[in-house]
């Protein structure tokens, strides 16, 4: 009986590692590309990366400059100028106010204000 060694065929063995070493040599120079490549994008991104937290940093100082310039621009006035109403209807206008003051400071009657607010307030 032969052993497995001799039952090979050494001319097929060789052309089977000649078939896997090409492969290596080619996994190997696609793997070189593939990491040129990925370097040369990952180099981009970094540069993108800087420039986009320059703006960011830069904005931040336009940020607090408007910021300082607002709060100048209130504190000068004296009072903030904006009223905030609410939507539903628990503030009032100014009108509406104005009239209640009116109403109040004239004692007008209770059962006379709602009537003396409308027209007043048209």
């Amino acid at each position: 009986m032969k052993s497995k060694l001799q039952q090979v065929d050494y001319g097929n063995v060789k052309k089977e590692i000649l078939k896997l070493r090409r492969s290596k040599i080619k996994k190997k120079s696609d793997f070189k590309r593939y990491k040129a490549k990925t370097s040369l994008e990952i180099r981009n991104l970094k540069i993108i990366n800087s420039e986009l937290q320059k703006e960011v940093s830069t904005l931040q100082i336009i940020n607090e400059n408007l910021k300082v310039e607002l709060d100048d621009t209130i504190h000068d006035s004296g009072v903030n100028t904006t009223v905030h109403t609410k939507i539903n209807q628990k503030t009032y206008n100014m009108a509406y106010r104005k009239a209640a003051y009116h109403c109040l400071s004239n004692q007008v009657p209770v059962e006379k204000v709602g009537y003396v607010i409308a027209s007043i307030v048209k």
